[in-house]
C-alpha cells in the first residue's frame, strides 16, 4: 500500500523494473494469517517451472483459455485467500489504507523526533517510511557493552506487554526497531513508549556499569 501515497512512491521508485515483487498482506493491509503474494513479470517462467500434467490428472485438465492456479505454485489445491483482501479493500476503500500509510509514516517521525530530543538514544538508520532503527546509547557507556544492553532492553519492554518492538544487526551493531502498521496506535502510544524505553534503559545501563 505504500504506493498509494507520493512519499511511497518516491521511495519505491524504479520498482515497475523488478522481474518479481513479494508483498506481505498481514503489514499495512492488516490481513490475518496466512496470506501472501507475488507478482512476477512474466508469468510463463512460473509455470514452466510448476506445471505438470500427471496420467491420474488427465481428467480434470483445465480448459486452454483458463488459468490453473495449480501451475503458478507448489500447492495444487488451496483456499481462496485472496478473498480476505479484496473484501477489506471493498469494504475500507483505497483511501483508507492510504491514510493508514501516511499517518504511520507520521509516527514513525514522531518517534524519530522524540528519540533525538531525549539525547539518550542514537538513530542508527534514519526514518523510511514507517521504520526507524535506533539504540539507546548512556553518556560513556563503551560500545562493547552497548549491544548487550539493547538486547536486554528489548526484554524489559516486551515484559511489560505494553509494547512489541523487534531488533536487527546495522553494520554489526544491535538496532531497536520501531514499525508502524496498526492502525489503532495513536501519537500517545509513541510518546509512552519512548518514555518506557529511556526509564528501563536507565536501570539496566546502572546494573551494566554497576
Amino acid at each position: 500500500p505504500a504506493v498509494l501515497t507520493p512519499e511511497g512512491k518516491e521511495c519505491l521508485r524504479g520498482i515497475s523494473r523488478a522481474d518479481s515483487i513479494t508483498l506481505d498482506p498481514h503489514k499495512w493491509f492488516g490481513q490475518t494469517f496466512d496470506v501472501g503474494c507475488v507478482l512476477v513479470r512474466e508469468g510463463r517462467r512460473l509455470r514452466d517451472c510448476f506445471a505438470m500434467r500427471p496420467d491420474y490428472m488427465q481428467d480434470v485438465a483445465p480448459a486452454e483459455d483458463e488459468i490453473n492456479f495449480a501451475d503458478y505454485g507448489l500447492a495444487l489445491t488451496r483456499r481462496f485467500r485472496a478473498l480476505k483482501i479484496w473484501l477489506s479493500v471493498k469494504l475500507l476503500g483505497v483511501a483508507w489504507y492510504r491514510e493508514l500509510v501516511t499517518r504511520c509514516c507520521r509516527l514513525a517521525d514522531l518517534a524519530q523526533a522524540l528519540l533525538e530530543y531525549s539525547g539518550e538514544f542514537e538513530i542508527l538508520s534514519p526514518r523510511q517510511l514507517s521504520i526507524v532503527c535506533f539504540r539507546y546509547r548512556p553518556p560513556e557507556m563503551p560500545e562493547s557493552m552497548l549491544d548487550r544492553l539493547n538486547l536486554a532492553l528489548i526484554d524489559a519492554v516486551r515484559a511489560t506487554g505494553r509494547a512489541f518492538l523487534s531488533s536487527t544487526r546495522l553494520q554489526s551493531r544491535v538496532a531497536l526497531r520501531f514499525c508502524f502498521i496498526n492502525w489503532r496506535t495513536t501519537a500517545a502510544d509513541v510518546e509512552e513508549v519512548v518514555r518506557l524505553l529511556a526509564d528501563k534503559g536507565r536501570t539496566l545501563a546502572v546494573r551494566e556499569e554497576g
